[in-house]
């Protein structure tokens, strides 16, 4: 509780990371924001958990309730915290102020049905969290033989269930029965995704993310997520709003690839997406167009708005590095290719989010011009060429 970390008696004070998370889950003096800064460096965990819960092995848990936390790697080099397989990585239940992670990889997560909680193979959030520049990767939650029902085995990457806001990351290669890159029960507040690319998750459906919690993604990839049985990207159950998104070539052996939905979807200047001539959609409740969205397919479950485009190519490169917004981490977006319909094919006034705010980046930081934004995540930018000038 005084704030120093030191976890041996020697002269040299030596702090583990397990140690500072310690020291900050038992200060509470003066200071309302606790900093940890993490080095360079692959940050292995290797203590087997002694008790459900508990920071002194397994995962590294978060449970100041009153103190903001900040978890800080170096942005040049993206630390990574590898879970080593003995457990999730991070589990958070730090409320009120909340913990935040930024600059980070987070690997190597595993649970299973046997587990004392077997959900969220990267992160379990019981609190109020951020992410921001953060990999969340390589996590899994195992369905074992023993297990009488997969359902349950949920959150490859993440199980949330209070607040999360998710900024300028990416979510990928991570494996659960439902839910692969994300499960979301949430709270009262909205799973806030902006500038995010979720891909290469897999799970027997809503492999990119299953929702039971409101919903709401702004300027982000959902790609090459792959549900064996049902939905490869979006499993919605609950109220989803989608603004500059690009949905897109997610993949399913049977039924809709890229959404299903089961209760209300707000959709504006976004792209819904296959090149497999599969259904995009399997919509038991109606999406509701805002506008300016393009489809692949004639979406029968969208309510059609004013310069909606279906059945329209909207000319994708394929998912790909085309620059990104955080320097040192890997961006995926899909390109926008010249002649794509979806240029300068949004709404003319802007495009916004849904708090009425303009859009003046795409995912990847490059301008979108305040009036003719490009539908999608992707704003395709064109430079003039300039030619010398002879005169005789």
């Amino acid at each position: 509780p005084d704030g120093i970390c030191d976890v041996d008696p020697g002269p040299e004070v030596r702090c583990t990371l397990r140690a500072a998370i310690s020291t900050a889950n038992a200060y509470f003096g003066e200071s309302d924001l606790i900093y940890i800064h993490l080095p360079p460096g692959v940050y292995v965990l290797n203590l087997p958990a002694p008790a459900p819960d508990s920071n002194a092995g397994g995962d590294l848990d978060f449970d100041n309730l009153e103190k903001a936390i900040l978890l800080e790697g170096d942005p040049a080099t993206f630390p990574v915290i590898h879970a080593n397989g003995l457990d999730r990585v991070i589990t958070n239940y730090s409320s009120i102020s909340g913990l935040e992670l930024r600059y980070l990889t987070l690997s190597g997560g595993v649970v299973n049905n046997e587990s004392s909680v077997p959900t969220g193979g990267g992160i379990l959030n019981f609190g109020t969290l951020t992410l921001d520049s953060v990999t969340v990767e390589n996590n899994q939650v195992l369905c074992l033989p023993s297990a009488a029902d997969c359902d349950p085995m949920i959150g490859g990457g993440i199980a949330n269930y209070e607040t999360l806001k998710i900024y300028n990351s990416a979510i990928r290669n991570n494996v659960a029965s439902r839910g692969g890159g994300i499960f979301n029960i949430g709270g009262s507040d909205a799973l806030e995704i902006s500038n995010t690319t979720i891909h290469g998750n897999l799970a027997n459906t809503g492999a990119a993310i299953t929702s039971y919690g409101p919903l709401q993604i702004v300027n982000s990839t959902i790609s090459g997520n792959l549900g064996q049985a049902g939905v490869g990207g979006i499993d919605n159950h609950n109220m989803l709003s989608l603004a500059n998104v690009t949905l897109a070539e997610n993949l399913s052996p049977g039924g809709a690839v890229n959404l299903s939905n089961y209760h209300t979807v707000l959709m504006r200047n976004s792209i819904i997406s296959n090149s497999q001539g599969r259904q995009n959609c399997a919509c038991t409740n109606m999406v509701t167009s805002q506008g300016y969205n393009l489809a692949s397919d004639a979406m029968p479950g969208l309510t059609p708005a004013l310069h909606d485009q279906v059945n329209v190519n909207p000319l994708l490169s394929p998912l790909g590095d085309h620059g990104g917004l955080v320097p040192g981490m890997l961006t995926l977006t899909h390109a926008l290719t010249i002649g794509s319909p979806a240029v300068d094919a949004a709404n003319p006034a802007g495009c916004m989010n849904f708090q009425g705010y303009a859009l003046s980046y795409d995912q990847r930081g490059q301008p979108r011009p305040l009036h003719g934004c490009d539908i999608g995540a992707f704003e395709l930018t064109e430079f003039a060429v300039f030619l010398p000038l002879i005169r005789r």
